[in-house]
């Protein structure tokens, strides 16, 4: 018997048997199902698709919130439709090149209205 009131199970074991229990209950007809009690949260079929569909909701939710991050991130230019690995490696560039450009252009704005010469950018770009 189990000593929490949760399964306990990682990820890929909770797949293994939740997948095992589906095969079984396949060949069976449905026959095999079965329900133990006292429960056994880590083996009875219920109770192993009920936590599967917990965990995908809990998957699903974070990954609603990184998307948000991501979007906020790649300054609205990320949406979930289209973020793949690669496509959120360049969008993220783009936005990190574009901030760090715009960073660049104001501080040598700020040396040349405060009277700097052209050795003075030199100096900054050279001290980057």
């Amino acid at each position: 018997m189990e000593e929490e009131n949760r399964c306990t199970l990682s990820n890929a074991e909770l797949i293994t048997k939740s997948n095992e229990w589906v095969s079984k209950l396949a060949r069976t007809g449905g026959q095999a199902w079965n329900l133990r009690v006292p429960v056994d949260f880590n083996n009875d079929p219920d109770m192993l698709f009920c936590e599967m569909a917990k965990r995908l909701k809990e998957y699903d939710e974070m990954e609603t919130r990184f998307c948000l991050i991501l979007d906020h991130a790649s300054m609205g230019n990320m949406s979930k439709p289209n973020y793949t690995v690669e496509a959120m490696k360049s969008v993220i560039d783009d936005a990190q090149q574009k901030h760090f450009y715009e960073l660049f252009k104001s501080d040598i704005e700020t040396i040349l209205n405060a009277g700097g010469t052209i050795d003075d950018v030199k100096k900054y770009i050279n001290d980057l």
